[in-house]
């Protein structure tokens, strides 16, 4: 019981948030290429005013790759986070269903059956038809009055 209360937990902070291990993984590794790429593009910057020729055009390259690096991780961490929230909402709508068919798996039982066929025997269809038309209209009652 409390490992299905956990997991139900997990799936809605996923379907919520959309994290997961490896989204966070590639979160943490694409802020670090963007620090990266940052400093190497300032420091190309700088190194690019300060002479004209030399060493800026390598330093503007490795700064161009970080940042191309970070882009990628990026896109990465975006799609792994809406598939795992998509994973986790059909997860969800897969274990409501289940539930769903679970309770009205009765109503269709053939053993119900034969012992309504049987209880309809005993009483008479007369004296039920009354019974059955007031459950009838308490169903109907009920359900109109339930949100939705």
């Amino acid at each position: 019981m409390i490992e299905r209360f956990i997991s139900d937990a997990v799936l809605k902070a996923k379907s919520i948030t959309g994290a997961s291990p490896q989204a966070v993984g590639f979160a943490i590794a694409g802020m670090f290429f963007i620090i990266t790429a940052l400093i190497f593009l300032s420091l190309a910057g700088y190194a690019a005013l300060l002479s004209i020729y030399g060493s800026a055009i390598a330093w503007l390259i490795v700064g161009s790759v970080h940042l191309l690096i970070a882009g990628v991780a990026m896109v990465t961490c975006v799609y792994l986070r809406s598939r795992t929230r998509a994973q986790a909402l059909l997860q969800i709508r897969i274990a409501e269903q289940q539930r769903q068919a679970q309770q009205s798996a009765w109503k269709f039982d053939p053993s119900y059956l034969a012992i309504g066929l049987e209880v309809a025997k005993v009483i008479g269809i007369k004296r039920l038809i009354p019974i059955v038309l007031g459950g009838i209209l308490a169903a109907g009652f009920g359900s109109s009055r339930r949100p939705k």
